[in-house]
């Protein structure tokens, strides 16, 4: 195999786009879910979600689901609370369903 062929399906060989890559992801990042999303939020708290967030992750281990199932769930609901109020009763369908 030469170095040519070994390139072509190595991601670590995109050195040329490194710049507009991390340019892309700390934009996405900064549109990401803001801090203070909870003061709008009238019966969850912060709390609530650690709780949430522990069963979900008790979940991913257990079903054997990739990290990344678990990590865009977490950003969904963060997103989620941020433009909307969720009840109590509603909030693990809320995890669930994400």
């Amino acid at each position: 195999m030469t170095l040519e062929e070994m390139k072509k399906g190595n991601p670590q060989y995109v050195t040329t786009y490194s710049k507009e890559i991390l340019e892309y992801l700390l934009k996405k990042e900064r549109d990401g879910p803001r801090e203070n999303y909870f003061l709008k939020q009238k019966s969850v708290n912060e709390k609530m979600r650690e709780v949430l967030i522990d069963w979900l992750v008790d979940v991913s281990v257990k079903f054997r689901l990739l990290s990344a199932t678990l990590f865009m769930s977490v950003n969904l609901i963060d997103r989620f609370l941020q433009r909307e109020e969720c009840s109590r009763d509603k909030f693990q369908l809320l995890g669930i369903t994400t």
